[in-house]
């Protein structure tokens, strides 16, 4: 903004030099300068001007429009001629214009046009990659996330427990229209374990925008492989499960097999009911037979063992009188 006061001053300078008279004009009447804009403002520009001194304006022009070629300047019922009466310079996106001390002799009517720009409002992501440093690789954020991210209460996403406090969040983000932008606050960290950021997306209009609220946590959980974690490579202090006669116990957080089995804890026992000998069959007492380990038992608790032989009674036999 300063250069283009800079601009307006110098040319209303030159035009007081080279174009006014060098006689020194006495303090006149206040007339009002107004503006008729479309697609530029005029914010914190003169509302009024003295008889006889040289005014310099600058017009803005808005996002999402066309900075005009020409503009049309009107003291009081004339319009003036641009380059003899009034003089513009143009840039991409503002007008400085200077009026020369000698027509500034009535209420002043500046009004300009700009043409909106055929602009695009996508401003929707279409993927968000961020990085995982306890992992040391780039994550995806899924479907449902994205979508859930661009809601009001944002998406949880759960980093390693590898990340430590401080990591910075750092995230690649791609929008479906390569002309839209997307801005977050690549200072963002993590702190006591967690870190909200919120991505913005602007559209190529310049106007339209869309927020994608990231919600990151640091997840404790270990990831086991043979009893060691993946992640962190902690050892992993076997608890859980229960060990029997043939297998040893299944621990509870990594789901690997640790210890001893135990020849004391038989769970699949099948039970054989009692059958009374014939002169022909042997028969034989209740028992139960451990399918794991294959054991003999007189008791359904499998505390009892015996052996097969136990379990046999002969058969009968036939005395002849």
């Amino acid at each position: 903004m300063k250069i283009k006061r800079w601009i307006c001053v110098l040319l209303c300078m030159l035009l007081c030099a080279g174009i006014m008279t060098t006689t020194a004009l006495a303090a006149g009447p206040i007339y009002s300068v107004t503006y008729e804009l479309t697609g530029m403002t005029a914010d914190g520009e003169p509302v009024s001007a003295e008889k006889g001194t040289a005014l310099g304006i600058t017009l803005t022009t808005m996002q999402g429009y066309e900075t005009p070629d020409s503009i049309k300047v009107k003291v009081g019922e004339n319009e003036l001629t641009n380059g003899d009466e009034f003089y513009i310079y143009k840039m991409e996106d503002w007008i400085a214009v200077t009026i020369p001390g000698e027509y500034v002799k009535g209420d002043i009517t500046v009004t300009a046009t700009a043409n909106k720009l055929n602009l695009s409002d996508n401003a929707n992501l279409s993927s968000i990659t961020y990085y995982d440093g306890g992992l040391w690789n780039y994550i995806s954020l899924s479907d449902e996330q994205l979508q859930e991210a661009a809601t009001t209460e944002g998406t949880e996403i759960a980093m390693s427990h590898g990340c430590l406090d401080n990591q910075f969040i750092i995230l690649e983000n791609k929008t479906e229209d390569s002309k839209a932008s997307a801005k977050y606050d690549d200072w963002a960290r993590l702190k006591d374990g967690k870190c909200t950021v919120i991505v913005k997306v602007t559209a190529e209009d310049g106007i339209t925008t869309k927020d994608y609220i990231l919600h990151f946590f640091i997840d404790p959980t270990h990831t086991w492989e043979d009893g060691e974690c993946t992640i962190c490579g902690e050892k992993c202090q076997h608890t859980g499960g229960t060990a029997t006669c043939t297998e040893k116990a299944i621990c509870d957080s990594c789901k690997q097999s640790y210890g001893e089995t135990d020849p004391n804890n038989h769970k699949k026992l099948i039970h054989t009911k009692a059958k009374e000998p014939t002169y022909t069959e042997e028969g034989n007492i209740e028992y139960w037979k451990c399918s794991g380990c294959g054991k003999y038992f007189s008791d359904a608790a499998g505390t009892q063992e015996i052996y097969y032989e136990d379990t046999v009674i002969r058969k009968r036999i036939r005395y002849r009188p």
